[in-house]
Parts: C-alpha cells; sequence; structure tokens
C-alpha cells in the first residue's frame, strides 16, 4: 500500500510540474509528399510553448542540422513525413523525462530493438534509433560541438 500511494503521489507532483517547452521539426523532402503524415502533423497535440517548424530540402541530415542549431525552447522533437504520429506523442515522450527518448520505427531494417510490434507501450534501451520521432533535450546539444548532422560535403560546416 506504502509503494502504490508513493507512486500516485509522484503522478500527482509531475502533472503539477510545469511542461517544458520545445520545438517539432518536420524534415521532409517534398511538401506534399504523404498526406496521411500530414494529417497526422494536424492533430498533434502540441504543449504550451510548443512550436511546429517544417524544414524541406534534399538531404535530411543538413535539414537536421539547421533544426539543432536553431530551435527554441528544451527540447527537439524530429518527425519525417513519412511516418504516422499519435496525437499524444510529446506528452508520452516527455512523460519519460529523458534527455534523449524516441520512438522504435518498425518499418527501419537497422533496428536493434526486439520489440513485437503490438508491445506494451514503455521505454526499452536500445543500441540504436533512427532520428526520426526522435526527442532531444537542449544539454545534449549543449555538451556535443556541431556540426549535429551531417552528410558528404557539408560535413563540418
Amino acid at each position: 500500500m506504502g509503494r502504490a500511494m508513493a507512486r500516485r503521489r509522484e503522478k500527482e507532483a509531475r502533472k503539477r510540474r510545469r511542461t517544458p517547452t520545445g520545438t517539432v521539426a518536420v524534415c521532409c523532402q517534398e511538401t506534399a509528399r504523404y498526406t496521411d503524415f500530414w494529417v497526422s502533423v494536424a492533430e498533434l497535440e502540441l504543449p504550451p510553448g510548443w512550436k511546429l517548424v517544417t524544414l524541406c530540402g534534399a538531404v535530411i541530415a543538413w535539414m537536421r542540422h539547421d533544426a539543432a542549431t536553431r530551435f527554441e525552447g528544451e527540447y527537439l522533437l524530429f518527425l519525417d513525413d513519412y511516418h504516422i504520429v499519435p496525437p499524444d506523442l510529446i506528452g508520452r515522450l516527455l512523460a519519460h523525462e529523458k534527455d534523449v527518448v524516441g520512438v522504435a520505427n518498425v518499418d527501419r531494417h537497422l533496428l536493434t530493438l526486439e520489440v513485437p510490434i503490438a508491445a506494451p507501450l514503455e521505454l526499452y534501451e536500445c543500441g540504436t534509433l533512427g532520428a526520426a520521432g526522435m526527442m532531444i533535450h537542449r544539454r545534449v546539444f549543449d555538451a556535443l560541438d556541431p556540426p549535429y548532422s551531417a552528410h558528404g560535403s557539408r560535413r563540418g560546416r
């Protein structure tokens, strides 16, 4: 009974805390490539203090670097235009209270996390995650030297 009460109090304390701010960076190669993605973005629940920016171009790595150097708030969430995201994605990622947390993209070939598609929605430790659906706290970028993401001849830009 004591542990359940402590968990309940912690959960209530979390609700009273201020919601962190951040930026959702949508990286896309074409603005209208996948309609179902844009519908899911329109339904995304942005907490107070969050904003959405769209970066379009040829190389995703350059867009990610640009987003990492200019985002506002405490967190940066990367989304790519070929995924469908649930409306409560930001809240679910923030609830883990981690500096780096992301979604397991089940369509990725190099995914090192073995989780069944119908797995419970919880936190799993893994060695590799794609950047799409990854939320990163500003202190992680502060601890790194740019470039945060690089590709080919633009490395070190």
